[in-house]
């Protein structure tokens, strides 16, 4: 059986509709995330499928993409329309295997031709190379905004490719605004991985993504959600969303979330209120798709020891 075929059972969200004259327009990471959300619809009509591919390989082909960016993103987008944990754990594990057989591709052409075949990529996709600013990027003022949140510029593991980072500060309702803009983002799934919830506008969020039929889970500390003002255990006995918690000595002190396994949300703020109105805090906001994958392998682990 093909890994394609492997593949084709394991979506159960309903597909979108996506014109070829949209596809066009978008930006290499939106072309794969809604080309891979409408592919059921590619069945009854086929002729879409074949006009994009030809807009797939002009991004491929301008000389300046990264190929293992490009595998992670297509899985990403994959994981993002799986219905089921074991699906995603699927996904990782033929994700590991596809980059394997990368690598050993890689080798394996390297011994072939020799180090002098050793294709390099062009001055603008060498690590470490300048980027411009996402703020930048999509028209944005790059000057620090009132309120204490900086957009920060882009990372350097895919320079190359259209990636959004940002840094925000706190105390800042900017920076929370920031914040809450990203969460609400979400149309899919939201799995959230932090200490404690006290500030009702965040559960708020979590309450209206749940409510538009968003996936969301929460993996908190079990001795903060039994604390006095915690919202984990409201959310799960008053809305359904389901919870794990650590059940250990230790805390269980992560801060991160994952919006649609496309975008991480992480830093050291706690979503308490005092972390938004009191305390010298930081969140940083990416799609890099390693810092995704790293993030989504270690949410899926946590819960299912948590189970």
């Amino acid at each position: 059986m093909s890994l394609f075929s492997c593949l084709a059972g394991l979506f159960t969200t309903p597909p979108r509709q996506l014109s070829v004259e949209t596809a066009q327009q978008l930006p290499l990471p939106d072309f794969i995330s809604q080309t891979v959300e409408s592919a059921p619809t590619f069945a009854y009509d086929p002729s879409t499928a074949q006009r994009l591919v030809p807009i797939f390989q002009r991004h491929l082909g301008n000389g300046q993409t990264d190929l293992k960016w490009v595998i992670a993103s297509l899985f990403q987008a994959a994981q993002a329309n799986a219905g089921l944990d074991a699906d995603r754990q699927r996904l990782h594990w033929i994700h590991t295997l596809v980059d394997v057989t990368m690598g050993q591709l890689a080798t394996t052409t390297t011994s072939a031709l020799g180090p002098s075949h050793v294709s390099q990529p062009p001055p603008s996709a060498m690590p470490n190379a300048p980027t411009g600013s996402y703020a930048a990027a999509v028209g944005a003022p790059t000057a620090k905004p009132s309120g204490g949140a900086y957009p920060m510029q882009a990372m350097a593991s895919h320079p190359t490719a259209t990636h959004r980072t940002e840094t925000y500060f706190f105390p800042s309702e900017a920076s929370f605004k920031a914040m809450t803009t990203a969460l609400n983002r979400c149309q899919r799934t939201l799995d959230v991985c932090v200490f404690n919830i006290t500030d009702d506008d965040l559960a708020n969020v979590l309450i209206s993504a749940s409510r538009r039929n968003v996936q969301v889970r929460i993996i908190a500390d079990d001795e903060q959600c039994e604390s006095r003002g915690s919202d984990v255990m409201r959310l799960h006995r008053d809305h359904g969303i389901p919870i794990r918690l650590d059940n250990s000595p230790s805390f269980m002190h992560n801060k991160f979330a994952l919006v649609d396994n496309h975008t991480v949300i992480t830093g050291s703020y706690n979503w308490t209120k005092g972390a938004r109105k009191s305390n010298r805090e930081n969140i940083l906001i990416t799609d890099d798709p390693q810092a995704v994958t790293g993030y989504r392998q270690e949410f899926d682990r946590l819960w299912q020891a948590f189970s």
